[in-house]
């Protein structure tokens, strides 16, 4: 197939400026550049860089470079090569605050949805360490049982299970340790505190657990939705589809494509039980439950991590509409954090 030119403009003065992705860095190779800008660099590889350094030296001039981008960590190159004090080389933060074209309110309601240190990265620019994960284990509280109104109702007022199943082993390794298939049950209470109340676990075969995800159904009645992850393409399709024809049939049950990382979906998760409002009802399940987060999203598993964030954003979607909606680390890349970078002669 043939490739079609890349775009590119030419300024009244006979400047040309080219526009290149840096998905491939080896497209990037070409003749001498008065200067680069690297637009989004935090997601670029190193490559990209290294081969845009090697092609500034337009005439007798050393060619200069920028990067924007929010800083995904003291591990990542970006940090490295702009953030270490290199010579002849500036950094420039800026708060998501200071952009004075968002609207009221903008950086209060995303920061409520972020952990105090994805805040600080992505609202003001900092480089965080990588080293640590995304839960902590402290956050979450473990109660006996639920509370209950002064006449004797209990304030759980939306419920919501969510399945994860286990993926089909593809190497050796991941056949010896195979994941999980996962359902975690959530609760809400009408002062907005989530309780985590049940979890199940099988690595059954596939008749198998259907059967657990049809009694736990049945024990948890009716009136719990029920959610379940749909993988992409036809084949994700079809097992909804399963589930909701013979598996589930009467209940209310739905199938949800997941959209952005793992990561990035459990956001709201880590956000709400770093505020104190994620409790655990004391069951058997809780010490693995609480491994498996302190470990996300760098653990060998995080199956139960995915069905309980899958769960929340259910009791989340079931719940009176809000004037904001909820943000993901997704929407953010643009507008929250941004770095300006300078090297090689970079001046304001």
């Amino acid at each position: 197939m043939k490739r079609s030119a890349p775009p590119s403009i030419r300024l009244r003065t006979g400047a040309e400026v080219l526009f290149r992705s840096a998905d491939d860095p080896e497209r990037l190779r070409g003749p001498n550049l008065s200067g680069v800008w690297l637009d989004e660099a935090s997601f670029m590889p190193l490559e990209a860089y290294t081969v845009a350094i090697g092609r500034l030296r337009e005439g007798v001039e050393q060619g200069w470079l920028t990067a924007t981008f929010t800083p995904k960590g003291r591990l990542h190159w970006t940090f490295d090569t702009f953030a270490s004090g290199r010579p002849d080389t500036a950094i420039f933060h800026a708060w998501t605050a200071d952009n004075p074209f968002l609207p009221a309110g903008f950086t209060d309601t995303v920061r409520q949805q972020y952990t105090s240190s994805l805040a600080a990265q992505e609202l003001e620019g900092d480089f965080i360490d990588a080293g640590g994960t995304l839960f902590q284990r402290g956050w979450f509280s473990l109660v006996d049982q639920i509370p209950w109104t002064a006449t004797g109702q209990q304030q759980l007022v939306q419920r919501v299970r969510a399945w994860d199943l286990a993926a089909t082993p593809k190497d050796e390794k991941k056949a010896r340790d195979p994941d999980w298939t996962a359902g975690v049950l959530v609760g809400k209470t009408r002062d907005g505190t989530h309780y985590v109340l049940d979890v199940r676990r099988t690595r059954g075969r596939p008749q198998e657990v259907e059967a657990l995800v049809r009694q736990t159904a049945e024990e948890d009645g009716r009136g719990v939705h029920i959610l379940m992850e749909q993988e992409p393409g036809s084949a994700g399709v079809t097992v909804i589809d399963h589930y909701l024809r013979h598996v589930l049939s009467g209940y209310n049950f739905r199938g949800v494509r997941s959209t952005g990382s793992k990561a990035d979906r459990a956001q709201p998760v880590a956000a709400q039980a770093e505020g104190g409002t994620v409790k655990l009802l004391r069951g058997s399940w809780n010490r693995d439950l609480l491994d498996e987060l302190e470990a996300f999203p760098f653990g060998t598993h995080d199956d139960m991590v995915d069905a309980l964030t899958l769960a929340f954003q259910g009791v989340g979607s079931a719940a009176a509409p809000s004037r904001h909606k909820p943000m993901g680390v997704g929407g953010m890349g643009r507008l929250g954090g941004t770095l300006w970078s300078g090297n090689f002669g970079f001046r304001l």
